[in-house]
């Protein structure tokens, strides 16, 4: 029933957006001649609207000249989301409904705890959302990195299930929050970074490069879930993340050291909460 509910929804929502009408993109065209008027200079005048070829060639040509920090943030926050995103959907449910046993019932209540959780990085982040500079955004990799490890714990020492359960839980919900921190600094960093003109290409992107890591990451923890104990995925996991974060700390020391200027009119209000996932 949930399934037909969805399906509904999904052609509902396409159908609504079939009624959408965008207006094509306006320029100011100003006649330097002598003899032009004051009307001829202040006509817009409207231009073809851009393919979606030139856009990304423009959003790349744009990453790899002018802003190059910002392409190596976005791989390395891709990079990031592939063992977290990839991780958390996959071994959550593998290691409390396969491994440990439980049921349905207690499954849905540990999901709930860790999607509370989420919802508290929400406002923590939000509430030191002035204090979360680019310089901070390998402490909160490095904190992902450590939340991972009391999965690990829990299966190296022999501890009773609920103990289990509950360093399980733990760690995912410590997980969920540092991510939020690690979202909060990087896209209000990329936004205003970029030009105003691009902003919408390169956030795109970036949720082009996200999107692409999640079911990458699903498929290859599946898999590994599969063959290998939980006790060594989240030792590598951890151990991976924090490798990750070592080789680019240089990065975020010097992240504006090396790029150009962006002359845009864009304040400090550009720090904003952003969706993930």
């Amino acid at each position: 029933m949930m399934l037909i509910i969805s399906i509904t929804g999904f052609y509902a929502t396409a159908v609504l957006e079939c009624f959408l009408r965008l207006a094509p993109s306006r320029r100011a065209e100003h006649d330097s001649a002598a003899t032009a008027t004051d009307e001829d200079t202040s006509k817009d005048i409207p231009t073809a609207m851009p393919t979606p070829i030139e856009d990304i060639k423009e959003a790349l040509r744009f990453l790899t000249h002018k802003q190059p920090n910002i392409l190596k943030l976005m791989l390395f926050a891709t990079a990031v989301n592939f063992f977290v995103n990839g991780n958390s959907p996959v071994g959550f449910t593998y290691m409390v409904r396969a491994t440990l046993g439980f049921n349905a019932t207690i499954y849905g209540i540990s999901e709930g705890i860790v999607g509370i959780a989420g919802v508290a990085g929400a406002f923590i982040t939000g509430a030191l959302a002035s204090k979360l500079i680019i310089e901070r955004f390998p402490a909160a990799c490095y904190a992902i990195a450590v939340c991972v490890l009391p999965c690990a714990v829990a299966f190296a020492v022999p501890f009773n299930d609920w103990t289990r359960l509950a360093l399980i839980v733990a760690s995912f919900c410590g997980m969920i929050i540092a991510a939020s921190f690690t979202t909060i600094i990087a896209i209000p960093a990329i936004q205003m970074r970029t030009s105003e003109a691009l902003t919408g290409k390169v956030m795109a992107m970036v949720s082009s490069l996200s999107i692409c890591a999640m079911p990458l990451g699903q498929m290859a923890y599946g898999w590994a879930y599969g063959h290998v104990p939980p006790l060594w995925i989240t030792l590598v996991t951890a151990a991976a993340i924090a490798a990750l974060t070592l080789c680019a700390r240089s990065l975020f020391a010097h992240f504006d050291a090396e790029t150009e200027p962006q002359h845009t009119t864009r304040g400090n209000s550009r720090h904003q909460s952003p969706d993930v996932s």
